[in-house]
Formats: C-alpha cells, sequence, structure tokens
C-alpha cells in the first residue's frame, strides 16, 4: 500500500537502526549462505545473467506479443 510504501521510504532515509541492522542481518545471512554453496550460488548467476537478462526478457515478451496477435 502507499502509505506503507513511504513510512518504508522515511524509515530508510531516516537510517532508522532497528531496520539497518535487519538489513544488515538479511545480507550477513545470504553472504554466507552463498560462501556456503557455490552450486547455488553459480546457479544464481546463470539465472540473472542470461535468464532473468533484459534482452532475454524483451525477447519473451515480443515472441508471447507475437504469438497472442496471431
Amino acid at each position: 500500500s502507499l502509505v506503507g510504501s513511504v513510512l518504508l521510504l522515511i524509515l530508510v532515509v531516516a537510517q532508522w537502526r532497528p531496520l539497518i541492522g535487519l538489513d544488515r542481518d538479511i545480507a550477513s545471512a545470504f553472504h554466507r549462505w552463498a560462501v556456503d554453496e557455490p552450486g547455488l550460488t553459480q546457479t544464481a548467476r546463470v539465472l540473472t545473467d542470461w535468464v532473468w537478462d533484459p534482452w532475454t526478457m524483451r525477447l519473451l515478451c515480443g515472441a508471447v506479443a507475437l504469438l497472442l496477435w496471431y
């Protein structure tokens, strides 16, 4: 909702300590996960670099648009 988004934006801009701490904890957990699981990290890199690449998504959207038009 708009109110929740604005409140979150205000807390981020104000650097509210509990929110910054939560962000740091989550980032640390994901970093440990990435270091401990190189296979999953490589899979995530392939997905973000190739599968969800902007050009791949553009081609996919174009193909879907052509299919729907046809």
